[in-house]
């Protein structure tokens, strides 16, 4: 199955190529597989409004809201302790979001987009968006798989007028 977010739904792409809806969420954007089939899900809201809010889907396209208080909230991963990692590329920060809807900062990066882990997840990566040098950073990770933010080192400068945005990792790091 294929998820993808579109409009205000979170819409199912089945192996026959059929597409269904499969859950209505508040301007969603990014969103992030969670290890019992569900889903967290960033809703944007409106650009630079303190509007956003975080929601769980669970396996069956039920909607819950977990979290609020992050304006913009785009690109969500999952961390290695089952929270989320959601940047807002408005901002220099990147928010873990517990699944009980607890929300703090995990890291500062200027406008923080696409995030991967590397497969052996030692790594963390970040794409900045609206910078002058649209670069990639990596940071190295704690006990817990959160990055750790004096480890930041800029790997990539994709130079003016560039806007890197969703990020993957190979199997090979």
């Amino acid at each position: 199955l294929l998820y993808v977010t579109a409009d205000a739904e979170v819409w199912r792409l089945d192996a026959a190529g059929e597409a269904s809806v499969f859950a209505e969420v508040a301007a969603p954007v990014g969103l992030a597989r969670l290890a019992d089939g569900g889903f967290i899900v960033a809703g944007f809201g409106a650009a630079m409004q303190p509007d956003g809010a975080i929601f769980r889907v669970d396996g069956g396209g039920v909607v819950s809201q977990i979290a609020v208080g992050i304006d913009d909230p785009n690109f969500v991963t999952i961390a290695p302790d089952g929270s989320a990692l959601v940047s807002d590329d408005f901002d220099t920060r990147v928010f873990r979001v517990t699944l009980d809807g607890q929300v703090s900062v995990a890291l500062e990066v200027e406008s923080p987009n696409g995030m991967a882990y590397s497969p052996d997840g030692q790594a963390f990566y970040v794409a900045s968006t609206f910078t002058a040098d649209g670069q990639l950073t990596r940071f190295a990770v704690d006990a817990q798989g959160l990055p750790v933010a004096a480890s930041g080192l800029e790997i990539l400068h994709l130079g003016t007028g560039s806007t890197p945005d969703g990020i993957a990792v190979s199997e090979d790091n």
